[in-house]
């Protein structure tokens, strides 16, 4: 009896924990451009652009840059997504005044699909500013105008507002399937957790059975 007991507040106490870290608002990460930052190898004088090619990410609609103002305010800074036709796949302005670090910019639409695209930050403010990346060779590296810059610039793409993982079930779970077993596609996820349960399920039994509950 006792194993019992103790069997059932030890689920009950995992359950509720499983919904209150499911239920937890956040902002969510829709993905990222492979770059880290390891340093603030782009710099950008007021009034100019730095431009790379780069890969925008499904479902997202902000993207968070790195901004080092030597300890001031942030300038305004309109970043721009275009396809390789030129036309503008997303775009988004941040006013000046944010402090310095992470800056993140509101796009004005939210992405559907992964596309190719040429990435421009535009410095609208009158001093210069670093963009934190990585270094990279010349040819590879973001430009400001025709001039190769010392590296490129890294982007993390947000998800629009602020979602449980509840809200995010039905994304994880088509993500999730995909590059496994083509049988359950979308399904592998649950299916997998069935298994997971099921396996839950004939433990406790062995357990309960090996007490003599």
């Amino acid at each position: 009896m006792r194993v019992r007991v103790v069997l059932g507040v030890a689920l009950a106490l995992v359950a509720i924990a499983v919904v209150v870290a499911l239920s937890q608002r956040g902002d969510r990460l829709a993905g990222t451009n492979f770059v880290h930052v390891a340093g603030v190898p782009v710099e950008l004088p007021g009034g100019r652009r730095a431009c790379q090619v780069t890969r925008l990410v499904d479902d997202a609609q902000r993207v968070e840059l790195f901004v080092d103002t030597g300890g001031r305010r942030a300038p305004s800074l309109d970043v721009t997504f275009t396809d390789p036709g030129g036309a503008i796949v997303a775009r988004g302005n941040h006013r000046a005044g944010a402090d310095p670090g992470e800056v993140v910019v509101t796009l004005d639409r939210r992405v559907d699909g992964n596309h190719s695209a040429t990435f421009c930050v535009r410095n609208e403010g009158a001093r210069r500013i670093g963009l934190g990346g990585a270094p990279a060779a010349p040819d590879a590296a973001a430009t400001i105008g025709r001039r190769p810059t010392a590296g490129v610039i890294a982007a993390r793409y947000l998800r629009p507002g602020r979602e449980t993982w509840w809200d995010l079930l039905p994304t994880i779970a088509s993500r999730f399937g995909i590059g496994k077993a083509p049988v359950f596609g979308a399904w592998t996820l649950p299916v997998a957790a069935l298994l997971l349960l099921a396996a839950w399920a004939g433990a406790i039994r062995l357990l309960l059975r090996g007490s003599g509950s």
